[in-house]
């Protein structure tokens, strides 16, 4: 039937992985995390971490137990960036190879009361983790994939794709998760979620009536 369609879409892509980066190692040799022989995280002494992996918190006082003052977080954001910056995988490219200030790109939905202050892009094939103990690359033996990487990332770029009748064979931009509903409810010919905030590519796929 010409009114029936079918649309696919996802959340997010994926990336392969075989390459290991310990931000925490990172930060501790610049001298801004300490960490026991067991990789323990001592927040006493401890001025920026990763509590994840993903992203690097400064210790504020703020925090309960937190050791930086107000006036001393611009430098420690600083020092955190240049350690990241600086490491190297064993072929000498940057491991990092972009940063992200939570309040300088809200708009990736980066930061918020539970995130971080400095998040991060890797390069190819790297994955993180949060362990303060070991080298600060490493290469890894259960090689796969996943995601969690910056949004802005081409290989995080989901599909989205439409069936039907009403849709000939093409290929159009990179779509965003948030232009799906507009999409799918103009061609159903109602009103968008009110809290939508894309924009409807039914013409671009080849559907619009």
């Amino acid at each position: 039937l010409s009114t029936t369609a079918l649309f696919v879409s996802g959340d997010h892509g994926m990336r392969a992985l075989w390459r290991l980066f310990r931000p925490n190692v990172a930060l501790a040799r610049a001298g801004l995390l300490v960490a026991d022989t067991a990789g323990r995280i001592d927040l006493t002494r401890t001025r920026a971490l990763s509590p994840n992996g993903y992203w690097v918190s400064v210790n504020r006082t703020a925090w309960k137990g937190g050791i930086v003052p107000p006036g001393e977080e611009a430098s420690v954001l600083r020092d955190a960036e240049q350690a990241l910056l600086a490491a190297r995988g064993v072929d000498g490219a940057p491991v990092v190879t972009r940063i992200f200030r939570a309040t300088e790109h809200d708009s990736l939905g980066l930061g918020g009361p539970v995130g971080g202050d400095l998040y991060y892009e890797v390069g190819p094939g790297y994955r993180w983790t949060s362990s303060a103990r070991g080298l600060v690359v490493d290469s890894i033996t259960d090689a796969g994939a996943n995601h969690g990487f910056p949004s802005v990332s081409p290989d995080m770029y989901t599909v989205f794709c439409a069936e039907g009748v009403a849709f000939p064979p093409r290929r159009i931009r990179p779509a965003r998760t948030i232009d799906v509903a507009p999409t799918v409810a103009e061609w159903l010919g109602i009103a968008p979620p009110v809290t939508a905030k894309g924009r409807s590519l039914l013409r671009e796929v080849g559907g619009g009536r």
